[in-house]
């Protein structure tokens, strides 16, 4: 009897296809964990996932170990809605970005060190002279 062995083609082309599907898998993997959270939370197995997402249990055991990981964007929304909670963030979920100003001065003379740690500076407006002691 002679041992199977895999072509190595297999597993070269399954990690070329993860490395260049990364950022996706990630993504998926990332869903997948925020429902795990929410059984344990919830004191839910497996069985009373699927029968609350409306799938087989069959299902639910492949997508928790990884094996079903290419979710739809539809899918993953309908699950969320169905357990209240947000699997993935929307545009309009992301928080608004503050307004930042950063004002800042521009030396024109040369900095004169005054003394031990401190130096003169002096800003492009006359008007403004800052003296750090």
């Amino acid at each position: 009897m002679r041992a199977r062995v895999k072509p190595t083609t297999t597993w070269i082309s399954k990690s070329k296809s993860e490395i260049m599907n990364e950022e996706e898998l990630l993504a998926c993997r990332k869903i997948i964990l925020k429902i795990v959270r929410y059984m344990k939370d919830n004191k839910m197995n497996q069985k009373d996932l699927a029968e609350k997402l409306n799938v087989s249990p069959q299902y639910i055991n492949k997508l928790l170990h990884g094996q079903d990981i290419d979710l739809k964007i539809t899918t993953v929304l309908r699950y969320g809605r169905i357990l209240g909670i947000k699997l993935i963030l929307l545009p309009e979920d992301e928080p608004v970005a503050q307004k930042v100003t950063i004002n800042y001065f521009q030396i024109s003379e040369p900095v004169e060190r005054t003394g031990f740690n401190a130096y003169n500076y002096t800003s492009s407006t006359p008007s403004l002279k800052w003296s750090k002691n």
